[in-house]
C-alpha cells in the first residue's frame, strides 16, 4: 500500500498574515457570478499570538495512518532508512522503534479511528546545519505542530500549549517546553506590534533559547507566530520573523507590515536572491540527497525560483513585475552563485 505524504505548509511573513487575516475578517460571501463580496470597512480583529523559537535544521514529520502504519517524511517527500534525510527515518526506526512511536501516538494524541495524525518538527543538531547554537548538539527532533484529521472530514491543528508531549529519553522534545512568547496584535494597526517582534527576534538571534537551555550558547534563527483563538487557529495565519543573519530577503524591517516595492528587475533580484536564500537552496539539495555538483543545477535553480515566487509574489505584483520579467535574472544570479560555490567547495562534490 502506498502511503500519502502530508507536507507541512510553508510559513510566510507578517505582511502575508496581515493580508490573510484582513481577507478572512472582511469576507462576506460570493455573489451569483462567483465574485467575492468583501466589506472593506469591516473592523479587523485584535488577536493573541504565541511565538515559539524557529530552529535551523530540517523540517521532518512522523505520520500515523488510520491502519496503524507509521511513516516518516521531510517537507517534500516520504523518508525511509535507505532514502533518508540526515538519518531521520533511520534514527526513528532503529533508535526509537515503531512500537514506542505507536504507544506515543495512542497514549498522548486524541484522535478518531479514521484520522491521520501528523507530528511535525525540526530534525536538528550536529551535521544537519551549521553556524547556530543547536548545531553543536547531538541530533534531536523538536516537535512544533500536530495536525489531526483527513481530507474527507477536514483537519484541525492541536494547541501545542495543551499538548506539550515529548519523549526526552529518545531525544524527541517539544518546542513548548522551551521559552516562548505571547503578543497581542491589533490588525487595524499592525505596525504597533513591529517593535516588540523585532526586539524578541533580535534577542533570539543573539542567543538561541533552545540551545541555551540545552547547554549551547550561540545564534538562533527566529520566531514562528501562531494564533490559537477560536476561528483563527489555521496555518494560513502562521508567520515567521527571522533575524538579519537568516532572512531570505533584504528586508529593511524584520517584521515588515508593508510590501517593499522594487524599481526594476535588478533591484528585485538584489532584494530577493540573497546569500541566505541561495544557501537554503543547498540545504534543499542535501535534504533530498541530491549531489552537490553541476548535475543538480536544474533542481537547484528550480528551488530558488519557486522559493522567490512563493515568498515574494506580493512584492512582484506591487512592483509591476511578472514571472517572465524576473525568471532569467533570478536564474542567472543563482547559477553563477551555485557554480562559484561548487568551485570553492570541491570536497563536497
Amino acid at each position: 500500500m502506498g502511503y500519502k505524504h502530508y507536507a507541512f505548509p510553508k510559513i510566510r511573513q507578517f505582511r502575508t498574515a496581515i493580508r490573510e487575516i484582513a481577507h478572512r475578517a472582511q469576507f462576506v460571501g460570493v455573489d451569483d457570478d462567483g465574485e467575492l463580496i468583501m466589506n472593506r470597512n469591516a473592523e479587523l480583529p485584535v488577536l493573541k499570538f504565541r511565538g515559539t523559537v524557529k530552529l535551523h535544521g530540517c523540517n521532518a514529520g512522523i505520520v500515523r495512518h488510520p491502519d496503524g502504519m507509521i511513516t516518516f517524511q521531510s517537507r517534500t517527500r516520504r523518508l525511509t532508512p535507505v532514502g533518508d534525510t540526515f538519518g531521520f527515518a533511520k534514527y526513528m526506526e532503529e533508535e526509537v522503534g515503531n512500537n514506542a512511536l505507536t504507544d506515543f501516538f495512542m497514549t498522548n494524541i486524541r484522535h478518531e479511528e479514521d484520522d491521520v495524525v501528523c507530528v511535525y518538527g525540526e530534525w536538528c543538531g550536529r551535521k544537519v546545519q551549521k553556524n547556530v547554537a543547536i548545531s553543536t548538539l547531538d541530533k534531536m527532533f523538536v516537535i512544533f505542530a500536530i495536525r489531526v484529521g483527513n481530507e474527507e472530514n477536514g483537519w484541525r491543528w492541536l494547541d501545542m500549549k495543551k499538548n506539550p508531549i515529548e519523549m526526552p529519553d529518545h531525544r524527541i522534545f517539544n518546542i513548548m517546553n522551551f521559552p516562548h512568547y505571547e503578543l497581542e496584535i491589533d490588525f487595524n494597526k499592525p505596525h504597533e506590534a513591529q517593535a516588540e517582534m523585532v526586539r524578541l527576534v533580535e534577542q533570539v538571534e543573539a542567543r538561541c533559547p533552545v540551545g541555551h537551555a540545552m547547554g549551547s550558547d550561540g545564534v538562533g534563527e527566529g520566531i514562528v507566530w501562531s494564533c490559537w483563538e477560536d476561528g483563527w487557529n489555521n496555518s494560513r495565519f502562521f508567520f515567521k520573523t527571522k533575524g538579519a543573519k537568516h532572512s531570505a530577503s533584504k528586508v529593511k524591517v524584520l517584521a515588515a507590515v508593508d510590501i517593499e516595492k522594487a524599481k526594476s528587475v535588478a533591484d528585485f533580484v538584489d532584494y530577493a536572491v540573497t546569500e541566505n536564500r541561495l544557501q537554503q537552496g543547498l540545504d534543499f539539495l542535501r535534504e533530498n540527497e541530491k549531489p552537490l555538483d553541476r548535475c543538480s543545477t536544474p533542481d537547484y535553480l528550480r528551488w530558488v525560483a519557486n522559493d522567490v515566487l512563493s515568498e515574494e509574489e506580493d512584492t512582484m505584483e506591487a512592483s509591476g513585475l511578472t514571472k517572465k520579467d524576473i525568471g532569467k535574472a533570478v536564474s542567472t544570479k543563482a547559477r553563477k552563485w551555485f557554480f562559484g560555490y561548487l568551485d570553492e567547495h570541491p570536497l563536497e562534490m
